[in-house]
């Protein structure tokens, strides 16, 4: 057996059935799993199985192998200014919204939050601790690889 040594060939070496059908490449099949929510979303280390049994070809050298990754999830947190827009009646006496007929927010770019580049935002280091500020709304976004064809559906949550 002879395999490539460094991780980025590795992931990008073509898999083959036995029929010689081409499935894919290790880090493809990754890709699709994530998309597909086959892999476990929450923090952690995690062993993946993304071929039993295939037949890869390097520098000429057939070989049938297994093929696991072992990926790390992490979690990130990040609080900011959101403009949240709502259709209803506004108790005064106690600050609450009756019958919200719409609740719409401004566009979020998480990429761009990530990035800093949005102003107001900015990564909380422990969100266990009592020091942080309770959030009226919290939205959760899953990154997603490959083209828009490939997810089934966008995972952006609000929870209130």
């Amino acid at each position: 057996m002879l395999l490539p040594y460094a991780t980025e060939e590795l992931a990008e070496l073509p898999m083959y059935a036995d029929d010689g059908t081409l499935i894919g490449t290790p880090l493809g099949i990754l890709h699709r799993k994530w998309n597909k929510q086959q892999i476990p979303q929450e923090p952690g280390v995690h062993q993946v199985e993304i071929g039993k049994q295939v037949n890869v070809e390097y520098r000429g050298v057939k070989s049938k192998i297994d093929i696991h990754i072992q990926i790390v999830v992490r979690q990130d947190f990040y609080l900011g200014p959101l403009r949240v827009y709502t259709q209803g009646f506004h108790d005064a006496q106690n600050g609450s919204l009756i019958v919200a007929r719409e609740l719409r927010t401004d566009s979020i770019d998480a990429g761009a939050i990530v990035r800093g580049e949005v102003p107001g935002w900015r990564k909380l280091n422990d969100v266990t601790d009592g020091s942080t500020v309770r959030a009226a709304m919290r939205l959760s976004v899953s990154a997603g690889y490959g083209d828009e064809d490939d997810f089934e559906d966008e995972t952006i949550e609000p929870e209130c």
